[in-house]
């Protein structure tokens, strides 16, 4: 799946094997991706997924910060009620 954060595109994709929950590409590369494991499920993917999206937009912002703003933004979307499609 294609993503447009702040005018760049991004390929985004759920990989098997991966050494952390989640990783993106940095903006000035060509094909950039982010990746998020695909074992995730639930709030917990949403929150990697957050956490990578911010990091996409915002390659410069300290990793506290975008764990932060990742973990919080997950968790008050999950209690809004935001889910996938297949949950």
């Amino acid at each position: 799946m294609r993503v447009k954060l702040l005018g760049r595109v991004w390929n985004l994709r759920f990989a098997p094997n991966l050494a952390n929950r989640g990783d993106c590409d940095p903006p000035d590369v060509p094909k950039k991706e982010i990746r998020v494991l695909s074992t995730l499920a639930g709030e917990e993917r949403l929150e990697v997924l957050v956490h990578e999206m911010v990091h996409a937009a915002g390659w410069h912002l300290d990793e506290a910060f975008v764990e932060r703003f990742a973990r919080d933004a997950a968790r008050a979307l999950w209690r809004l009620g935001y889910r996938e499609a297949n949950e």
